[in-house]
């Protein structure tokens, strides 16, 4: 057992013999990086989170050991931080993403990951689905999703995560989760955005309804999956918004900061300070996965079909005010269908 993965033994049963299997069966994985997810991840499979800014003093085993190495860092750095484990390491990479965003680019983790390391890359997987550090923490039944290409590496990882209480929905749509994932986030950053200048329940209901409907448009049209697969009641979108409208999360606790009247930056700022859960991390905004998604999606022009979306990049981009920014959001037109003439067609008199 390497440095990487040596057991939190004050967090383990000594007598447990399902801890104790775990142990031995999680062996093989190195969590890299200490959001909240990684750390509560970590903890549940009796790992200890490494931080990638003391990578200097890891071992030449702590690289080539690990089967699987599970990605806990700030979408904005994965791909650096992916990187330099693959300078480090002398065979292909195993990796299993917790992070939710986009990269800078506009595209997935994944097709990041794959960008930069081609053939070096064996398994890509990613663990989604409304999945976060309370879940990982929590001793009660939670579901997650597991997205794996490869049919083989799937199966074995979820064998490996699934326990008494965590239950996984296996899929082999990874860019598919990742970008669910990723603009669920922007639902969350919206909700709290209606939270925050205490709209009413209709506005606040529309709002979002209308932000949903563009991104599962906006999926369609850059070929995720179709708007039924996508957004279906079997599709991930499924699963990631209404996650999205529960969880308590720094996307959403920003958007509530900016309802009320906070700059981007002071909200921030605000948000680092005040949440001891979420730790001194977020002192940059490329740290908050909201953020990173709508910037990278905007670097890439995809918001531009989509007046809702558009605002809010363009507001996290800007730093316009509010008030411009619920202008855009709230008093654009709703375009209705046309009715088919029933001449139309017909020779001109």
């Amino acid at each position: 057992m390497t440095a990487l993965t040596t057991p939190e033994l004050a967090n383990i049963d000594p007598v447990s013999k399902e801890a104790a299997s775990c142990q031995v069966r999680a062996s093989g994985m190195a969590v890299v990086g200490s959001t909240p997810t990684g750390e509560a991840f970590a903890n549940r499979h009796g790992l200890v989170a490494r931080d990638p800014a003391i990578e200097d003093a890891w071992e030449v085993h702590d690289w080539n050991g690990p089967e699987w190495f599970v990605l806990a860092v700030d979408a904005a750095k994965t791909v650096e931080m992916v990187q330099s484990i693959a300078a480090r390491r002398a065979g292909p990479l195993r990796i299993l993403q917790l992070s939710r965003g986009l990269d800078p680019s506009g595209v997935t983790l994944g097709e990041a990951i794959a960008t930069r390391l081609g053939s070096r890359l064996e398994n890509y997987a990613v663990l989604a689905g409304g999945l976060t550090a309370r879940d990982l923490q929590s001793v009660t039944p939670t579901h997650a999703t597991l997205a794996c290409e490869d049919a083989e590496a799937r199966e074995a990882l979820g064998e490996l995560l699934v326990d008494g209480d965590l239950h996984l929905r296996r899929s082999p749509d990874v860019r598919a989760v990742e970008w669910a994932a990723a603009f669920a986030e922007v639902m969350a950053l919206l909700l709290g955005l209606t939270e925050g200048a205490e709209l009413t329940t209709g506005t606040r209901a529309w709002t979002l309804r209308a932000a949903s409907d563009e991104i599962v448009a906006m999926s369609e049209r850059e070929q995720i999956l179709e708007a039924s697969a996508f957004g279906g009641h079997q599709g991930p979108w499924a699963i990631e918004l209404p996650s999205a409208m529960l969880h308590e999360t720094a996307s959403r606790r920003l958007g509530r900061l900016l309802g009320r009247g906070f700059t981007l930056d002071d909200a921030v700022v605000h948000l680092t300070e005040g949440d001891a859960t979420y730790g001194q991390r977020s002192r940059i905004h490329t740290d908050v996965p909201v953020l990173a998604t709508l910037r990278g999606a905007m670097s890439r022009g995809i918001t531009s079909a989509c007046p809702g979306l558009a605002a809010l990049a363009d507001f996290t981009a800007n730093a316009s005010s509010t008030r411009e920014l619920w202008e855009r959001l709230l008093h654009r037109s709703i375009e209705m269908p046309v009715k088919a003439n029933a001449n139309e067609g017909g020779s001109a008199s």
